[in-house]
This record gives C-alpha cells, sequence and structure tokens, in this order.
C-alpha cells in the first residue's frame, strides 16, 4: 500500500486500504494543481492484475484517468 500520508492539503483522497491491524493508507487519490494550470494528478495502487480481475475497480480505475486526462466523452 501507499506508504506516505503527509500529503497535499489539496488532495482528495478516494480510496483507504489497509491490511488487518494496520492504519488506513490513502491507495487512490486526485488533486488539482492550481498553481500550474488546473493541471491534474491521479495516483492508484492498483496493477493490471487486480485490474483484470474486477470489473467494478477497472470502471472506476478508468473513470479517474479519464477525469486526470480532462476527458469528456465516454468510453467505447
Amino acid at each position: 500500500l501507499y506508504g506516505h500520508t503527509d500529503l497535499a492539503p489539496d488532495v482528495e483522497v478516494l480510496m483507504e486500504g489497509a491490511p488487518a491491524g494496520k492504519t488506513p493508507m490513502p491507495q487512490m487519490w486526485m488533486r488539482t494543481v492550481k498553481e500550474q494550470g488546473g493541471r491534474r494528478a491521479l495516483y492508484t495502487r492498483y496493477d493490471p492484475n487486480d485490474l483484470m480481475k474486477d470489473e467494478p475497480t477497472r470502471a472506476m480505475v478508468a473513470r479517474a484517468i479519464r477525469w486526470a486526462a480532462g476527458r469528456t466523452d465516454q468510453p467505447r
């Protein structure tokens, strides 16, 4: 899991997770960097094997990537 909890104040954590008995850590977050003209940043810890196994997670990550890229059209 993401082992860093000192996130920028404008980061929006979308999902947290942790093994049993551990402190939850960000697994997915997004940020709009206003100081850089509204550029978008996205972090996710998911790897391709996770995404191939779980359609809802794959769809969520696909929407997040489209947001980060500034895309408004619908996926095919």
